[in-house]
């Protein structure tokens, strides 16, 4: 057993971060408040925290239930419908993964959709025109993240791995429970992610610095919390 301490922890006892824990420790700037991703996390996982949601999350949750399951019909519009329905899913929605890092300690993550072989995986994403570009770039790695845990079950890595966008319209940034200010538009873009071993193994890495921070910074915060009680 390591001796790693996160905030979150398991009924079995075991440590674990979830692929969105990771990228707040790691941001330069925080979504809440603009400033450094490890004290937003600090004050959210360590103090508490609850930034809500404007609705982001509710929105993109919506949307691919819909298109994998067709729920929540009454919260789109026909044209809205109708854009969702030319993605075709891939069958097997909403797979929990435990990629473990250590003995008691792993990532926590649930992959939206897969072929039943997982040797294909996609991620559905909204997002505007614009703010579609994050999941171009190199250090977007949450599909490779999922491609680890396919490789630790099946001894393979996944021979495609997608992002599928769904045009977002609308805004809701700094407000609270504002799910009704967004709306499906009408592109959908599939972008698909190359990953190797190197880069798999580099991912896994770069996941386990982060927790050892955490775990450091963790230990420091309880530390400090348990004096001012005395």
């Amino acid at each position: 057993m390591s001796d790693v301490m996160l905030p979150r922890r398991d009924s079995d006892g075991n440590y674990y971060i979830s692929y969105s824990q990771f990228t707040s420790w790691k941001d330069l700037k925080s979504f809440n408040l603009g400033v450094r991703g490890n004290l937003e996390y600090m004050l959210s996982y360590f103090f508490g925290e609850d930034f809500g949601d404007a609705g982001w999350a509710q929105f993109g949750s919506e949307v691919e239930d819909y298109i994998c399951q067709r729920l929540h019909a009454d919260k789109f519009t026909d044209k809205e419908r109708e854009t969702m329905e030319k993605i075709v899913p891939l069958g097997n929605f909403q797979i929990e993964t435990k990629l473990w890092l250590l003995p008691n300690v792993y990532v926590k993550g649930f992959i939206d959709d897969a072929t039943q072989d997982m040797m294909k995986i996609r991620d559905y994403k909204t997002a505007s025109n614009s703010s579609r570009q994050r999941y171009y770039k190199d250090d977007y790695v949450q599909l490779d993240s999922y491609a680890l845990w396919v490789q630790q079950e099946t001894g393979k890595i996944p021979d495609e791995l997608e992002v599928c966008i769904i045009e977002r319209k609308g805004n809701c940034f700094g407000m609270k429970n504002a799910r009704e200010r967004l709306s499906v538009g009408t592109e959908i873009w599939y972008h698909p992610r190359i990953t190797n071993q190197e880069r798999l193994d580099k991912v896994r890495a770069d996941i386990l610095t982060a927790v050892f921070q955490i775990s450091d910074a963790y230990k420091t915060f309880l530390k400090i919390h348990k004096l001012t009680e005395q």
